[in-house]
């Protein structure tokens, strides 16, 4: 009787040191920080993408160099939903494309190269940056961006033109349509003067091979893409006003710009 005693009491100071040395171990995780933890995941990964259901492999997650690599990686805990989702607050519909190129190199369609690509740079996704930074879409608005930017204030005018016609149309009791009037000019040489040609608005000058007949592509097609798809643009002739003393004509080219409200 006595032995089983000792034995019993030998047996609970053995689990005693195995509580504590648990005990000692979560107490000192606590003190830990929270970028030296490691986090695992299941190799089945259950998501909640802007509130659409995705399954993935862990493997399909981390086989580019991103954010979801960095995400999955072990060394951040990923929030997850009220159904033990991993919880990723991004466009559902991108998202999937960009999943269907993780998994088999499948680049999405034409038509959304540029939503893509756009995310792609919010995720650090080089590999898929790199992609579609050849393509016409993505290639092409890095050019015509170039030749936008700078001297010409582009999307300063490009505003402007909306707010005056904006204007116009209220003062004339809510008009259908506005009808602008604009200068446009390439040469820095045809704005050295203190003319002003009798217009709304004037763009201009810029430097490179666009010329005027360009930049009206360009202001038609901004309109569309911001809804106004029955925008109209007619050249109607030059300012052929007199400049200072010995100056000769203004030969700027004259367009209307005409933009539908409704």
């Amino acid at each position: 009787m006595i032995l089983f005693r000792r034995l019993f009491r030998d047996k609970i100071d053995e689990n005693m040191e195995e509580i504590k040395t648990i005990l000692f171990e979560e107490d000192e995780m606590k003190h830990i920080p929270r970028e030296l933890q490691q986090f695992h995941f299941p190799p089945i990964l259950e998501l909640n993408v802007g509130g659409a259901n995705f399954t993935t492999s862990l493997s399909t997650m981390k086989k580019y160099k991103s954010m979801f690599s960095s995400m999955f990686s072990g060394k951040f805990e990923v929030v997850k939903d009220a159904n033990g989702r991993f919880f990723l607050d991004r466009d559902p519909e991108v998202f999937r494309l960009i999943l269907d190129f993780m998994r088999s190199d499948v680049l999405p369609p034409k038509s959304c190269f540029l939503k893509v690509y756009n995310e792609a740079l919010y995720l650090s996704f080089d590999y898929l940056i790199e992609k579609l930074s050849v393509t016409q879409p993505v290639a092409g608005k890095e050019v015509r961006d170039c030749f936008l930017r700078g001297s010409l204030k582009y999307s300063q005018k490009f505003d402007e033109l909306i707010r005056l016609g904006k204007e116009t149309a209220l003062a004339q009791g809510g008009a259908r349509k506005s009808k602008l009037k604009i200068a446009v000019y390439k040469d820095k040489a045809e704005n050295t003067t203190e003319h002003r040609c009798d217009v709304d608005l004037e763009f201009g000058p810029w430097q490179g091979d666009p010329n005027v007949p360009d930049l009206i592509h360009c202001l038609v097609e901004d309109l569309k893409g911001l809804g106004y798809s029955n925008t109209e643009a007619h050249c109607v002739g030059i300012c052929d006003e007199p400049l200072h003393k010995d100056f000769g004509y203004c030969r700027r080219s004259l367009y209307t710009i005409i933009i539908q409200w409704w």
